[in-house]
């Protein structure tokens, strides 16, 4: 099936590098001189090394930000500053602090820190809950990537978490819901239809996540 864009002309691959650099250069939470663009076909490539975890989320959490973005293949390396990240011991006792004392983690969260490499488990009641442990542990000198393998548990029936998603999308305001479609099969939402952006994308999935007991999203949203 052959599928027609419609509105305004797509941005050229080069302007869409340059508005890249300028929102990674504009957003304080990017180190953007440690960080390069290529773009291919609206697909944005960044690479670098950056010091922490959470300047390397900043950097996709930028260019996700941009218009015309279509993908993103993050190449970007953490490298911990000599002397400031501390050995897996003291990253483990950090990781046990921020868990212990977030008051949207449940103690059925484990953590098992190796080589800078934070492995999460456990099981949860919300995806709400799985993504604030990623981000607690995120912002800790010392950790370089993260393993997210705690599992949500599975309470509602695949006709209530439909049912759920497709009001979060009618109470957006950003995006047109009309044009994408819900299918719920057990635990698992499938996403079907079309948008004018990236991010509106990445909303529509978010949406879909918030709905107690989905395990498994598969985005298939086209851009156009």
């Amino acid at each position: 099936m052959t599928m027609i864009a419609s509105g305004p002309p797509t941005i050229a691959d080069v302007d869409l590098r340059s508005d890249v650099e300028d929102e990674l250069e504009w957003d304080p939470a990017v180190p953007s001189t440690s960080v390069g663009v290529s773009v291919t076909d609206h697909t944005v490539t960044i690479a670098g090394t950056v010091h922490t975890l959470a300047h390397r989320l900043a950097a996709v959490k930028a260019a996700r930000r941009v218009k015309g973005v279509h993908a993103i293949v993050d190449e970007i390396v953490v490298v911990p500053m000599t002397g400031h990240g501390g050995t897996d011991q003291d990253v483990g006792l950090a990781v046990e602090h921020v868990l212990e004392n977030s008051a949207t983690v449940p103690d059925t969260v484990r953590a098992v820190v190796r080589s800078g490499v934070v492995k999460l488990s456990g099981t949860v009641d919300h995806q709400f809950q799985k993504n604030a442990a990623y981000r607690a542990v995120g912002d800790i000198k010392g950790v370089a990537w993260i393993e997210n393998s705690i599992l949500v548990k599975p309470q509602a029936n695949s006709n209530v978490v439909r049912s759920r998603i497709v009001s979060a999308m009618h109470r957006n305001a950003d995006w047109d819901s009309r044009d994408i479609h819900v299918m719920t099969v057990g635990h698992e939402v499938w996403l079907d239809g079309t948008t004018r952006s990236f991010a509106a994308r990445s909303q529509a999935e978010a949406a879909a996540w918030s709905a107690t007991g989905v395990e498994l999203v598969h985005n298939n949203i086209h851009i156009v």
